[in-house]
């Protein structure tokens, strides 16, 4: 079944915030251990390790 449009954009937001929140985290010290943080987002530790790919992407350009 298609996605709707309000179900895409709802899991970008949701992603984004993810994403800001792991960047948070890591900026202010703390170690991330993927099952933890899959939990605590609901999401699989393949979604999280992405996450993090993207975060030291951005890390690596500034």
């Amino acid at each position: 079944m298609e996605k709707g449009v309000k179900e895409v954009i709802e899991e970008a937001i949701t992603k984004t915030i993810r994403i800001l929140s792991l960047f948070e985290m890591l900026n202010r010290g703390e170690i991330i251990k993927k099952k933890e943080a899959a939990e605590l987002f609901d999401v699989s530790e393949k979604a999280i390790h992405r996450d993090l790919k993207e975060i030291n992407i951005y890390y690596n350009q500034i």
